[in-house]
């Protein structure tokens, strides 16, 4: 069975984004809605490439925010992940 971990977030070719200062928007135009990211989901949102899965995303960032524990970068990354593929914004391949 495939660990979650190892899971590769990928962005849907067709959202919409826009950056605002330190946050960011989406846009999902088929389903008509709007995202507003802060910081750390704008940082998980750019590392949605296909070539990372959610253990690098979660090292990644955690050398970005050395201040953050590991644990709540691991948790952040989690949920995050959740609401995007939820949302239909992202794949998550295998």
């Amino acid at each position: 069975m495939m660990k979650p971990e190892s899971q590769i977030p990928t962005r849907k070719n067709e959202i919409v984004v826009r950056p605002l200062d330190n946050e960011g928007l989406l846009y999902h135009p088929h389903k008509k809605e709007l995202h507003v990211l802060n910081k750390t989901s704008l940082a998980i949102w750019e590392l949605c490439d296909g070539s990372h899965n959610l253990e690098d995303i979660e090292q990644l960032l955690s050398e970005r925010f050395k201040a953050v524990e590991r644990e709540v970068i691991k948790r952040d990354v989690e949920q995050t992940i959740s609401k995007f593929s939820q949302s239909g914004l992202i794949d998550l391949k295998t």
